[in-house]
């Protein structure tokens, strides 16, 4: 570092150079989110929820909105209540949230402005990706396909009457 100064640099042609101060770092360290709260249809990740760019050149922003007090009062919401921001909305695909920060949720049509909530407009619209760009401040909800109940038989489509009993006698026989 003493090596480095302005007296070096000359404009003989020898050395060029412009002389500038040392980067410094960040005075204040990034506070992690805490644990993230689990919520049944959700899958959840560290970092800013991203979609994988189309183009394939890595990861891309999302479409939507965001707000630093969405918590129905002028504060900062809740992971809770970020996440039901985003049920609350039929295209939302998920949502990203910051500890006393912001809200973000994601999907298309969501980049709007109002008085609670700033448009963060990109040509894509999702959906997200199981990758997020690290950031220890955020983590990431993304919901999940709705699981497909199984199907169940109506009593119509039950067995013939007397199909039961005649699998029981049956059985009794073959017992015996």
């Amino acid at each position: 570092m003493e090596l480095k100064t302005a007296d070096i640099c000359t404009d003989d042609g020898r050395i060029a150079c412009t002389f500038v101060a040392a980067i410094e770092a960040s005075p204040t360290p990034l506070t992690p989110h805490p644990t993230a709260e689990q919520y049944t249809g959700w899958k959840h990740m560290s970092g800013l929820c991203r979609a994988d760019d189309p183009a394939g050149d890595g990861l891309v922003e999302i479409n939507g909105k965001y707000s630093e007090f969405a918590d129905g009062v002028g504060g900062h919401a809740t992971q809770k209540e970020c996440k039901d921001h985003c049920e609350g909305e039929k295209d939302c695909l998920g949502y990203a949230h910051k500890e006393n920060g912001d809200c973000i949720i994601y999907g298309p049509g969501l980049d709007v402005t109002d008085l609670v909530w700033t448009a963060d407009s990109h040509s894509i619209t999702g959906p997200i990706g199981d990758k997020t760009m690290h950031n220890v401040e955020y983590i990431c909800g993304v919901k999940l396909p709705p699981v497909a109940k199984p199907d169940v038989m109506k009593e119509s489509e039950s067995c013939r009457p007397g199909a039961m009993l005649a699998l029981a006698l049956w059985l009794t026989r073959l017992w015996q």
